[in-house]
């Protein structure tokens, strides 16, 4: 985890993966072990199996929603004409206009 705070962006989105859970038997580490970890960085934690593609597809959609919701609260707002917040869709930048008759 010293690495990724090392080389990334203050804001963003981790997430503990366990992998190979269908073999229970070679587990180096165990379940409370790397759930203790996981709570001392404050990330979420799963275990997966890709062979029986067990919680694959729930890690990627936890990281998804989490990756939204950072998104959507940190997204520029403008104020409209009546005085209330909205989204800004370009990200609070104005798109150039196209000129009108041209290619581009």
């Amino acid at each position: 985890m010293s690495e990724v705070d090392k080389h990334a962006n203050e804001n963003i989105s981790r997430i503990l993966v366990g992998n190979k859970k269908d073999l229970e038997d070679n587990r180096a580490v165990p379940y409370n072990e790397a759930k203790d970890l996981a709570d001392h960085f404050n990330v979420r934690f799963l275990e997966t199996s890709a062979k029986n593609s067990l919680n694959v597809e729930d890690a990627f959609t936890l990281m998804t929603r989490e990756i939204k919701g950072k998104v959507a609260t940190s997204a520029p707002r403008k104020v409209n004409h009546e005085g209330s917040a909205t989204l800004s869709k370009s990200g609070g930048k104005k798109l150039a206009d196209k000129k009108k008759g041209g290619c581009c």
